[in-house]
């Protein structure tokens, strides 16, 4: 993993010009890694992008297993699913499928070559991360949010966004039986 991730760091990881945000481009939220806690946590952040920013989307890229939650109950604009394990070529055709990006946001730790790689491919104003040590993130919120809990730092970065006094209240979908 170590050795990829340098690779992956060589070959993708390069500062990009950026196009200005406009204040209506989409936020795509990478989301291929959650598991139903950490959805449940940030559960709210389409919520509050969109009260504060009604006319950007928020589209989020996860597993068909984690798709309905957060097309059903998450208010989020579109799910782009994707497999567990994409290859390179479905990164790229998902990237391109994106269009422009006003924030691409990304909150692994240390993210992977692949996770880089689709990073390099997207069309993107602004890349938000946890990984303070990549060139390609230009909100780096690893060590700004280091001991908060995870839902903080989504409003930490909301924050960056133009996004004040986020209604942080989790929702909790309620399915009937």
């Amino acid at each position: 993993d170590t050795l990829r991730r340098r690779l992956g760091r060589w070959l993708f990881d390069r500062p990009r010009p950026r196009p200005a945000d406009d204040g209506c481009s989409k936020v795509v939220i990478v989301r291929w890694d959650a598991k139903l806690g950490d959805a449940i946590v940030s559960s709210w952040v389409a919520r509050e992008i969109h009260r504060a920013q009604s006319g950007r989307e928020v589209w989020v890229v996860t597993t068909p297993a984690m798709a309905p939650l957060f097309r059903d109950y998450f208010g989020v604009d579109r799910v782009l699913e994707v497999p567990k394990r994409p290859g390179y070529g479905e990164l790229k055709r998902l990237a391109l499928s994106l269009g422009r990006v006003g924030y691409l946001v990304h909150f692994g730790k240390s993210l992977k070559m692949k996770d880089i790689y689709f990073i390099d491919q997207v069309d993107t104003c602004h890349v938000a991360g946890l990984d303070d040590e990549l060139i390609c993130i230009d909100i780096k919120l690893g060590q700004e949010t280091a001991e908060m809990h995870f839902s903080t730092k989504f409003e930490v970065l909301l924050k960056h966004m133009g996004v004040v006094n986020p209604d942080t209240r989790y929702i909790i979908p309620q399915i009937t039986a």
